[in-house]
């Protein structure tokens, strides 16, 4: 074991009743530890052997990867560095003329980048949170919603014996059932349409946070969301 995880648990639901009655609201038994992690066991590492050194982008992005080479050969005043792909950049620490490799790096992370971002929607499917950029296009789609929920309730009576009988007294649980199906709500969304356009028309159809992420893969399936959509 390298590394353990504890403390708090933020948790993005909530349970509360008992019996027949109960009130769940996402899932209560999924949370997270927010910088739980504590390490354990280091692991052996020589940063000055390490020949060539590999600069590895945490989003890979073939633009990105090019501009920090070019950047690097700019500020050494020749060709060190090469991208070796789009998450990768390779880096000759012999040919800087600097002995010391932590002084190569710390004049390469002074050094300004202008780095293409990905367009991103992320959902959290456990708190029903959607998070979207404002770099979100959205193709021609016709989005048709209709909703039907079905609510059961308990109600709890006493039947009483009769008199002069045997019988005792007893709590009786009633269920009532209501089935309810509404009409379906349709939202136009034109091409290259943004982010708050998609918003309003989803706010006003009354849809919820859980239909907003249904919709969304939705529109991804149907390729006319312009962004990688991911799920947490």
């Amino acid at each position: 074991m390298y590394a353990a995880a504890q403390g708090p648990v933020a948790v993005g639901g909530y349970s509360a009743g008992g019996g027949s009655n109960s009130k769940q609201v996402n899932h209560p038994t999924v949370g997270r530890i927010p910088s739980g992690g504590r390490v354990e066991r280091a692991l052996a590492f020589s940063f000055d052997r390490l020949a060539p050194l590999n600069l590895l982008l945490r989003e890979p992005d073939f633009s990105t990867a090019g501009d920090i080479s070019a950047a690097i050969n700019t500020a050494f005043g020749h060709e060190i560095a090469i991208a070796r792909d789009g998450g990768r950049v390779e880096v000759n620490a012999a040919g800087t003329g600097i002995s010391n490799l932590t002084n190569v790096m710390a004049k390469i992370e002074n050094l300004s980048v202008t780095v293409h971002r990905r367009a991103r929607v992320i959902v959290n499917e456990r708190t029903g949170t959607v998070v979207m950029g404002q770099d979100v296009r959205l193709g021609a789609v016709s989005i048709l919603h209709g909703g039907f929920s079905v609510q059961i309730t308990t109600e709890l009576q006493v039947s009483q014996p009769e008199p002069l009988s045997q019988g005792k007294t007893a709590v009786v649980g009633q269920q009532d059932v209501e089935a309810k199906d509404v009409p379906a709500r349709r939202v136009e969304i034109t091409e290259g349409a943004k982010v708050e356009e998609l918003v309003n028309g989803l706010q006003n159809m009354g849809a919820t946070a859980r239909d907003v992420i249904s919709i969304l893969q939705a529109i991804k399936a149907a390729g006319a969301l312009d962004a990688d959509l991911e799920v947490i």
